[in-house]
């Protein structure tokens, strides 16, 4: 195990109190619980995409189509972003190729 220390508001201090008593187990059980009970975080592309600033692209009901509003804010949105340098693909291929030989 790995000891932590955290910080409480009075609330929260009576909460995990009571709580620990009535389950009859220590206050750093219930907190392991409670942590245990939250959903893992996100992983993958999307999350690390959503790290940098991009929004989530999938909708999370698949029949929720965005409206044109919400097309052009996401056109609008990458049309904003910086890019280094606009680049072709014969471009990108030689700079691909540069670093295998």
């Amino acid at each position: 195990m790995i000891r932590k220390q955290i910080y409480l508001d009075a609330e929260s201090e009576r909460k995990l109190k009571k709580l620990a008593q009535s389950r009859r187990c220590s206050e750093a059980e219930v907190i392991r619980l409670a942590i245990r009970s939250l959903p893992e975080p996100p992983e993958g592309v999307g999350a690390a995409l959503e790290a940098l600033g991009f929004r989530h692209l999938e909708p999370e009901d698949p029949c929720d189509v965005p409206d044109e509003g919400e097309r052009l804010a996401l056109h609008r949105d990458l049309a904003r972003m910086p890019w280094p340098h606009p680049i072709s693909l014969s471009d990108a291929v030689s700079e691909d190729r540069e670093d295998r030989f």
